[in-house]
């Protein structure tokens, strides 16, 4: 009998399914069991509320981790297991196939709800395994690659390990991901994924928590503060300002809320007006005001997420200096640093102070004076300075330095001291540049700015990306500066130079994600600012990853990919026997848009990347089918993506 009269395909009962691609499984610092999903360049990590994983792996279709003694899977099935982490391997259906146990040095095969030990041990690190087939389970250790039949148990083969296996890649504790990626703890608190076809590394953005947050004195994180914050005495009508720190100094981002200050004469003078993203091992600054009405003693509280800390101040009867802005006179309180911003080389215009008693007695005022190089007062009478009730005595502050760069002085009133700081500029700051001539979706780039010229001062600045999706598209979240996933990252220009430092780094890594459009840089420094536009250009359809499987009913095709344009629209597969001959029914053509349309509208966050998993049952002999040639258009005009995939027997 001709194989064609015993083998069909039926296309009109194929299932499409689709999702976002899971690449890799991570069980964090803190226990939590996150998912990388996407695809290089356009990656995200969803939080799957799991706690307590040591360890874990993902399939097409499946998420497997290690308890402390129990294996769990996200279909609710349970294995009891050793102490200690696991490595998982897949079979192509996407089931578990197998695990190796560190603590035991033992391997096992799944065999429903049982786990089936091996007769074999490497006696040497597991750096990974596969299982490719049923038949077939594949370790790789630090310098062999064994291929072992599970039932009945035999070594098929044990040579050296392939020589790309031993590239610098290798210093990173890889762990086994979706098929073709590792996954590896990069040790700072951030995780990196290896694709294996390409050998390329990508640096995953990780997701937020809202973990515990400290509360310091310093931008060190080196004095905590206790629970109770004292402000100590300022005039009445005059301002305390206290800049603290909230501190991350764990592994993982945290999300800290909008923080809050209650009791009278206290306020927050810069707080973020919505939740914001603190990155391991970072601070956030914010400055408490405490502003007496008189000379009695203030208590309030500052709230940040569950921490609470206790403010204390005093109302006295010291002079109080003012400054005059604009017409507009400010309040300073003692010991606060007057910072003059940038100024010109020995300019005559002046910096309006004055001296003001607002306390209902006399108050003699020892001559007050500045001290420091590049400075004078002027409009002082000499001696001390008798304030009458309610007066106040106005005084001009010039600045003479002709010399770039950071001036000091000290003003001294009374028993006060006020630093003053001031930049003397040579002129406005020259045109960044940004290290990319061109972008493209799905990727993950090192980005860096110069200047044309040196910088003629120090001075920091910020760097904020924005993005317009194509007409018709939504927006993509995963367009981001890594690991942290922030969109604004701070940067600092240091005089005489033309690099610019992103948290002492020469560049910061960007994810361009996977949605055609326009991404715009936002740069500023000082009272300068600049914009650079990139287009991310529609593209075909991408491939990273095309499988086959071959069960007795049914053939399955699984795409994962990305469509930047987030328009699929037909997919055709043109199956052929193992000896060659193409199926007699000729190519099947499967319409995906509407199956796309609504997966990409329930899933906004995989942005233009997704899995297509379709399966055609089939009437007959299935080891007949040899291999499957795809080919898989989208709407924006180009010509079909194409790919052939052979069947594993």
């Amino acid at each position: 009998m001709k194989p064609l009269s015993i083998l069909l395909l039926t296309p009109a009962l194929a299932l499409a399914q689709i999702q976002a691609p899971p690449l890799a499984a991570i069980a964090d610092a803190q226990g939590r069991l996150l998912v990388v999903e996407g695809l290089p360049g356009a990656l995200s990590t969803r939080d799957t509320g799991v706690k307590g994983a040591l360890s874990a792996g993902v399939s097409s279709s499946l998420l497997v981790w290690k308890t402390a003694d129990s294996i769990l899977s996200s279909d609710g099935r349970k294995w009891p297991a050793p102490d200690g982490p696991a490595r998982f391997a897949f079979d192509a259906q996407g089931n578990p196939g197998a695990v190796w146990f560190e603590s035991t040095q033992e391997f096992c095969v799944f065999r429903g709800d049982v786990l089936m030990p091996l007769p074999f041990s490497p006696d040497e690190t597991v750096r990974s395994l596969a299982m490719p087939s049923a038949w077939r389970l594949t370790i790789l250790t630090a310098t062999r690659k064994i291929d072992v039949r599970p039932e009945p148990f035999r070594i098929l083969s044990d040579v050296p390990a392939p020589a790309e296996e031993e590239s610098s890649l290798s210093t990173l504790p890889w762990q086994d991901g979706a098929p073709g990626y590792l996954v590896a703890d990069a040790g700072d608190g951030s995780y990196r994924l290896l694709k294996l076809s390409t050998r390329t590394v990508y640096t995953v953005p990780m997701g937020d928590s809202t973990g515990p947050l400290t509360l310091s004195l310093d931008n060190q994180c080196k004095t905590l503060a206790g629970s109770t914050i004292d402000f100590g005495q300022a005039p009445p009508g005059a301002y305390n300002d206290l800049p603290v720190y909230v501190c991350n100094q764990t592994a993982a981002v945290v999300t800290m809320h909008v923080p809050s200050v209650t009791g009278a004469g206290f306020s927050l003078q810069n707080p973020p007006i919505a939740s914001t993203d603190i990155a391991p091992n970072s601070v956030y600054g914010l400055t408490i005001r405490f502003v007496p009405t008189d000379s009695n003693p203030y208590s309030g509280q500052l709230h940040i997420n569950d921490g609470v800390w206790d403010l204390h101040g005093q109302g006295g009867s010291t002079p109080v200096l003012q400054r005059v802005v604009n017409g507009t006179t400010q309040n300073i309180a003692p010991n606060t640093t007057i910072d003059l911003g940038s100024v010109p080389p020995a300019t005559s215009t002046p910096f309006a102070f004055s001296i003001a008693n607002i306390t209902t007695a006399s108050m003699i005022v020892s001559p007050i004076s500045l001290s420091g190089a590049g400075g004078r007062l002027a409009g002082l009478p000499e001696g001390p300075l008798t304030l009458l009730p309610g007066t106040s005595q106005p005084f001009n502050l010039y600045v003479e330095s002709s010399t770039p760069g950071p001036l000091s002085l000290t003003l001294s009133v009374g028993q006060f001291t006020y630093p003053i700081t001031a930049v003397i500029t040579t002129g406005p700051i020259p045109q960044p540049i940004l290290s990319v001539t061109s972008l493209a979706s799905g990727e993950q780039v090192d980005l860096g700015m110069t200047l044309e010229s040196p910088s003629p001062v120090d001075v920091d600045g910020t760097l904020a990306l924005s993005f317009q999706p194509a007409t018709g598209l939504a927006p993509d979240p995963t367009i981001e500066f890594l690991p942290a996933g922030l969109t604004k990252i701070p940067f600092h220009l240091t005089a005489g130079s033309t690099a610019a430092s992103f948290g002492g780094a020469a560049t910061v890594s960007l994810q361009t994600g996977a949605t055609a459009g326009v991404l715009t840089f936002s740069i500023s420094a000082g009272t300068s600012s600049w914009q650079q536009s990139f287009t991310l250009a529609p593209e075909p359809i991408r491939f990273d990853s095309v499988q086959g499987a071959l069960s007795d009913t049914s053939v399955g095709v699984y795409i994962s990919g990305m469509d930047n344009t987030r328009s699929a629209a037909k997919v055709t597969f043109t199956f052929s026997l193992t000896d060659g001959t193409r199926l007699a029914a000729g190519p099947i053509d499967v319409d995906v848009s509407a199956a796309f349309k609504q997966y990409y509208a329930a899933n906004p966050g995989a942005a233009g990347t997704f899995l297509l998993q379709i399966q055609f049952p089939v009437t007959g002999t299935a080891s007949l089918l040899g291999s499957v040639d795809i080919a898989f258009a989208n709407g924006n005009g180009a010509a079909p993506t194409t790919a052939s995939v052979s069947f594993l027997h």
